[in-house]
């Protein structure tokens, strides 16, 4: 390999491989809750913040 051709491959093969992160992620990663103001709570059913209530 001349180095002309190093200085093609090696840029595309690290643009190719994947980051640590993604590997490291796991299916919990993907739902986050979203923080909500004070007094409100997620609701996991309507998928946004409602006003807290006690029950």
């Amino acid at each position: 390999m001349t180095i002309r051709q190093v200085l093609l491959v090696v840029p595309l093969l690290v643009a190719t491989l994947p980051s640590p992160s993604i590997l490291a992620s796991d299916e919990t990663d993907a739902v986050k809750k979203p923080e909500c103001p004070k007094g409100q709570v997620w609701d996991s059913k309507t998928q946004q913040c409602v006003l807290q209530t006690s029950g």
